[in-house]
């Protein structure tokens, strides 16, 4: 199974200064840890649907289901990250069968158009205002979205998210190290390591590139 890391084990090493390769499994748990701390951290996850079988001539999709907020713009709906959209289907009725399937340019449009030429996802589906046949029911899961999902590629990881993880995976590492980090509030070292570290404790060029990618929350 595909460990998503945006950092690797030699770059934690080299980070420490360490050559011996004896707590290998555990710098593997470090790197994997950092990775999943950015994505919760960010919003985002910055490997694709298609990453997960990269020998399979045709990419794997990923199906996830959404619903249009009757109060939101009734032309757009946006949902997670995603590079590509293979299908989109609606339940026009709320009884669970997909009776609707949308054609691109036809029905649809994806924004922002100029995502791929910036090296960043798409995020919203857009409504053909005059041609489209459809719209966007407000029943619950009722939009159905097959596609390949996530910020990029992992052979597109920006190089501040890459940065980002191996400043991260080198303070968890120094946890196992000295077993003690300021601004970690627990951590378990084992085979499964787990650290809990506040945005806050880490360098300021560090908390501007989470900025930078954070997806923004708005209070109603």
């Amino acid at each position: 199974m595909p460990e998503y890391l945006y950092v690797t084990i030699s770059e934690i090493k080299e980070r420490l200064n360490l050559e011996n390769n004896d707590q290998d499994r555990a710098w593997l748990d470090v790197a994997r840890s950092a990775s999943r701390w950015v994505d919760d951290l960010t919003g985002h996850r910055f490997y694709a649907t298609s990453d997960s079988d990269p020998n399979n001539p045709v990419p794997p999709t990923e199906v996830r289901y959404y619903s249009q907020d009757p109060s939101c713009d009734v032309l757009s709906l946006e949902i997670d990250d995603f590079l590509s959209l293979t299908e989109v289907v609606t339940d026009a009725n709320g009884d669970g069968t997909y009776e609707y399937t949308w054609a691109t340019p036809t029905d649809y449009w994806l924004e922002p158009k100029n995502a791929p030429s910036k090296g960043r996802p798409y995020t919203t589906i857009h409504k053909a205002s005059y041609g489209g046949r459809y719209w966007f029911p407000t029943y619950p899961n009722s939009v159905k979205v097959t596609g390949n999902f996530g910020y990029c590629t992992l052979a597109n990881l920006p190089s501040q998210i890459k940065t980002l993880t191996g400043l991260v995976a080198e303070m968890m590492g120094r946890s196992m190290l000295e077993l003690s980090m300021p601004g970690v509030n627990s951590y378990q070292v084992g085979p499964d390591l787990r650290v809990t570290m506040s945005k806050d404790e880490l360098p300021l060029m560090a908390r501007k590139i989470i900025d930078l990618y954070r997806v923004p929350l708005f209070v109603v």
